[in-house]
Order: C-alpha cells, then sequence, then structure tokens
C-alpha cells in the first residue's frame, strides 16, 4: 500500500475530516491541523490544492481520503435495514419466555412489541436508528456535515 493511500484511509477514518460540499466537491482538513484543501472531480479525474498533487501530479492523500469516503458511503447506502422478528430471549432478563404483542407503528413502518412474561417488560428491537424522525435509508444519504446536534 502507498503512503499516500495509508494516509489518506487516517484522514477518512477521523471525523469530520472529510466535508462533502456538492457531489463533485469536497473539502479535506489537512492532516498537521492547519487549513483545508480542495478537492474536485473533472472529466479528467480528481484534483486537490495541495502542493504535492499541484507539483506530482500524483493521488494525494486528500485525494485518497475522499475516495475513502465515497466508498464508506457507498456501503451505508446499499445497505438494507430489515425488521427483526426471531426474538430469543428479553433484554432485560434474558428470559426465554417472550411473546409478540402488538406492533408500534409510525410513519415509516411497524415495528414489532415483545412482552415478557418473566418480568412483565414491553421491548422492541431498535435497528440503531431510534428516535429519528426519517426513516433509516434517507439518514445513511445525508452528508455529515449537514447533521445538526438538535
Amino acid at each position: 500500500m502507498d503512503s499516500r493511500e495509508v494516509k489518506g484511509r487516517m484522514i477518512a477514518e477521523k471525523p469530520d475530516q472529510v466535508q462533502r460540499m456538492d457531489e463533485r466537491f469536497y473539502k479535506v482538513a489537512s492532516q498537521n491541523g492547519h487549513g483545508m484543501y480542495d478537492v474536485v472531480k473533472t472529466k479528467t479525474g480528481w484534483i486537490c490544492s495541495c502542493l504535492d498533487h499541484v507539483y506530482r501530479k500524483v493521488r494525494c492523500k486528500h485525494i485518497w481520503a475522499v475516495q475513502f469516503s465515497l466508498k464508506i458511503r457507498e456501503q451505508v447506502q446499499a445497505r438494507v435495514i430489515e425488521p427483526i422478528t426471531a426474538v430469543q430471549v428479553c433484554l432485560y432478563c434474558k428470559s426465554e419466555k417472550i411473546v409478540k404483542d402488538g406492533l408500534r407503528r409510525n410513519k415509516y413502518g411497524s415495528i414489532q412489541l415483545f412482552n415478557c412474561q418473566s418480568c412483565g417488560r414491553y421491548f422492541s428491537f431498535n435497528i440503531g436508528f431510534e428516535r429519528m424522525k426519517h426513516n433509516p435509508q434517507a439518514i445513511g444519504q445525508i452528508p455529515r456535515e449537514n447533521y445538526s446536534a438538535g
């Protein structure tokens, strides 16, 4: 693996280092933390404003970071979230005495509710998007810079 590729992967794995401005324009943080570089996709390939790309005409670590970021984005978009229906034990007491007990409905679909006959608690299996207002597929397509801390 090329050292630029390794450094690009390291940049892409850190949060908030690659910012998507639009589908062809990205801003990538400098690895030393002093500034941002513009990475643009053109008809002929990727262009970066860093000196490594400008003078050596090679794929720099910032271009690698954008490409790794795009691969991660594709994987998130391709992931299909399926409802969980086969439940073996209670989340709270680990008892096997559980029964299906209704559905929790919202505008994006229904989620099976379960009742534990040992501890009496109700539960459902959340799929990682609990308390989100939008469906998981839409959330996976939002660029990171558009997330709000609200």
